[in-house]
């Protein structure tokens, strides 16, 4: 038997390939790896100074899926292990960035497929077995529970995981399918390696007709036991665009916008309804009597402007007002004449 005969006896080596399993030295965190070797001559045994390409193989997804709490909005919940969704790299900022972020908004923007860098920390290490779900959903309630899909002209027809919107480009990452949940897409990643890289990618625009159809969309990252059992829940949301470095600027400069006029609405009105006596009423007892033509009650407005311009319209209510009452209180057989 010729030396490549017996390596090929031996390793498995066929067409410059090598399926092994690994050595304790080689301290891989797979059992399996598909290693590849460059060609050698059939003389060189396996292993004699070559180098080695390792990449991982995913193993089957054995444990419980449970992605049920995303069938209603949920909110940041850190659990007693303090998880959190944290961006992995700076974002990128300008009108030709591919993918930003809004620590503000707590919201990704990107171009399509451009992998979005995101890692998980924690305050204390999850159980064993423990695991990552994470689940792209729409975050207005009447869609909550439809799948995240591609628009036709985005949406690859490869298998039923190649479909997807929500990808991950790390070679752990397992695209799974809920089957108890109504096939809800989900990607997993053993908790074993929160603290690496996660590419996360989406496969069409929120804009896409036939596909998002401008609905706004989320996801929603998991930390689950083996049973399936929610033990703590991340939220980031997402849009996908043609410019995401803009839209991120228009959002953020509409957030700061909102907030004053949110406090103002919230204040005391400049104009508001008071007893004669100086006295505040309740919003309850002035409105009770506006509604019943009882009470009088001193409208105050701020300018003079403003009550020159009232006035006129206050005189002839009260001439309509006074009309009304005399008519009312005339006698019956007066009005008969």
């Amino acid at each position: 038997m010729s030396h490549g005969d017996q390596g090929e006896a031996e390793h498995g080596f066929r067409d410059d390939f090598y399926e092994l399993a690994l050595f304790s030295e080689a301290r891989l965190d797979q059992h399996n790896s598909l290693l590849w070797l460059p060609t050698v001559d059939q003389e060189q045994l396996p292993g004699d100074n070559m180098g080695i390409q390792c990449f991982d193989v995913a193993q089957p997804f054995s444990a419980v899926l449970n992605t049920s709490s995303v069938n209603q909005r949920v909110a940041e919940w850190p659990g007693e292990l303090g998880f959190r969704a944290v961006v992995a790299a700076q974002p990128k900022s300008g009108k030709n960035a591919t993918w930003t972020y809004s620590e503000p908004l707590r919201k990704f923007y990107a171009n399509i497929n451009v992998p979005c860098p995101v890692k998980f920390v924690v305050d204390r290490t999850p159980p064993v077995g423990s695991f990552v779900c994470m689940v792209a959903v729409f975050r207005e309630s009447e869609s909550r529970r439809e799948n995240v899909l591609p628009c036709p002209v985005h949406r690859r027809t490869v298998g039923a995981y190649e479909a997807q919107w929500l990808q991950c480009d790390h070679p752990a990452a397992e695209p799974c399918l809920d089957t108890a949940n109504g096939g809800r897409h989900c990607v997993v990643v053993d908790a074993a390696r929160l603290s690496e890289t996660f590419g996360l990618k989406f496969g069409c625009r929120n804009t896409c007709a036939g596909g998002l159809n401008r609905r706004a969309t989320e996801v929603v990252f998991l930390l689950q036991s083996p049973a399936g059992r929610d033990l703590a829940r991340s939220v980031v949301q997402v849009k996908v665009c043609a410019c995401p470095g803009r839209d991120r600027k228009h959002e953020e400069q509409g957030l700061v916008h909102a907030r004053p006029a949110a406090a103002r609405a919230g204040a005391p009105s400049t104009s508001r309804l008071r007893d004669l006596d100086g006295t505040e009423g309740s919003s309850s007892d002035s409105g009770a009597e506006c509604r019943s033509g009882s009470g009088t009650n001193v409208l105050l407005v701020k300018g003079r402007d403003v009550y020159e311009a009232l006035h006129p319209v206050y005189k002839s209510l009260e001439v309509a007002h006074e009309a009304n009452t005399q008519k009312r209180r005339r006698p019956s057989s007066e009005s008969d004449e």
